[in-house]
């Protein structure tokens, strides 16, 4: 069994792994055999720990009366996408900040 300091290095590097994998969470739990929750749980869990930002949830939808393709929510903030090109381009900013860290 291991230790908790061994866990929390385990978990740190399997987010790390997620991170740099560009994938969903869902399509790299699978792939690794590990259940949503848990790297939901232990990749809040690190980011408190070390005061970082934690997980924001981005949820594509179909085009609505508003026209909004896709609407990113972070607290009281919102950021709505009204075209296939700006979901684009705020995939592409995601990518270059992930790059920064």
């Amino acid at each position: 069994m291991q230790s908790k300091s061994e866990r929390l290095e385990s978990w740190k590097e399997k987010n790390s792994e997620f991170l740099k994998s560009g994938m969903t969470r869902k399509a790299f739990c699978e792939k690794n055999g590990i259940k949503k929750s848990a790297l939901d749980y232990w990749f809040t869990r690190i980011r408190r720990l070390e005061g970082g930002q934690e997980l924001v949830e981005i949820r594509p939808r179909s085009a609505g009366t508003s026209g909004c393709i896709m609407a990113v929510s972070f607290g009281r903030y919102r950021i709505e996408l009204n075209d296939v090109a700006a979901v684009q381009i705020l995939a592409q900013a995601v990518k270059a900040l992930e790059s920064v860290e």
